[in-house]
């Protein structure tokens, strides 16, 4: 979150300007659950500081000129952040309804990716991190606009 939050200024200056429409898409959140992370079973503050970011965004870009995405978390191989998972995942879905962000890519639907017991199989997550490049249709698996 830190390292993200760091570098909205200068994603945002690298926006184009008005009348173009703009298209952000976060992943966050990844490496702040895991064992010693910054958020580790801390969702509530997390989520604090996510609407704090986001509020960000559309101030500096103006809210008509961005369209936000957030992804939910792909399962990853550490206790801590698999404990959690669930819970961020929630937030994550609440944040897109209620109005913090346009669109929803919900890894977590996908069948073959997005189950916790996934992230043990090495062929699809070599190093327990990073899944193999997907062969499935990703995009059935975004919901919005709203």
């Amino acid at each position: 979150m830190s390292t993200i939050s760091g570098r909205a200024a200068s994603v945002i200056a690298k926006f184009f300007a008005a009348p173009a429409l703009n298209v952000l898409t976060l992943q966050l959140g990844q490496n702040d659950f895991i064992t010693g992370g910054p958020y580790a079973n801390k969702v509530a503050g997390w989520v604090t500081d996510v609407q704090a970011l986001l509020a960000t965004y559309r101030t500096g870009t103006g809210s008509k000129l961005l369209k936000i995405g957030l992804t939910i978390q792909n399962p990853r191989n550490d206790a801590t952040f698999l404990g959690t998972r669930a819970a961020v995942n929630t937030a994550i879905r609440a944040l897109v309804a209620d109005g913090n962000a346009d669109f929803l890519i919900d890894w977590a639907l996908d069948p073959i990716y997005g189950q916790d017991a996934d992230v043990s199989d090495t062929t699809k997550y070599p190093d327990g991190v990073h899944p193999r490049p997907i062969r499935t249709t990703w995009r059935r698996f975004i919901i919005g606009p709203r």
